[in-house]
């Protein structure tokens, strides 16, 4: 059975989301597929935005999928993860 963690308005700290694009923020998009909507968070390729968490609420082994766009406005796009505890983030480019 998949879980989908959808709602990334779950991340904290909650001060790094805004609904709106915001300098140093987080910006708070809502999207729909053929399985599931929710809302992602989207920054640009110059924005700099803090580290964000999202609870997974979950124990014991799992597989954990991570989707986001490999470019954007012609953009690559890189994505920095990490479970609690993890060491180090693991770039996924």
């Amino acid at each position: 059975m998949a879980i989908y963690l959808s709602d990334m308005s779950r991340c904290w700290p909650e001060s790094a989301l805004s609904t709106t694009t915001k300098a140093g923020h987080w910006h708070l998009l809502a999207y729909e597929s053929e399985t599931v909507s929710g809302k992602m968070i989207f920054a640009g390729p110059v924005t700099e935005v803090p580290d964000v968490s999202h609870p997974l609420d979950l124990s014991g082994w799992h597989e954990i999928h991570i989707g986001y766009a490999t470019q954007l406005h012609g953009e690559h796009v890189a994505v920095k993860v990490r479970l609690s505890s993890d060491p180090c983030y693991h770039t996924i480019a």
